[in-house]
């Protein structure tokens, strides 16, 4: 499964999980969590290279980091 796959299937489940129990919606924090933790190996270097900023990354800027990381990986055919 490729990132931005990855990123649409959490993502429309968190939002099914939201319309099921409004007052359990699963925040962009929980959701980043998520995603770190279920990160292959290799990717886990772009997630601590954030640790040293002086603000969080968004689920959006995590998504896009993680894609152009994933860019770099495909081999040229």
């Amino acid at each position: 499964m490729t990132i931005s796959q990855y990123f649409s299937k959490l993502k429309s489940l968190s939002d099914e999980i939201s319309k099921l129990d409004l007052n359990n919606a699963i925040t962009e924090k929980q959701m980043k969590r998520i995603i770190i933790h279920e990160l292959k190996p290799e990717c886990k270097g772009i997630v601590t290279a954030t640790r040293g900023w002086a603000t969080e990354p968004t689920l959006a800027d995590l998504e896009n980091m993680l894609i152009n990381e994933e860019e770099l990986d495909i081999p040229s055919t």
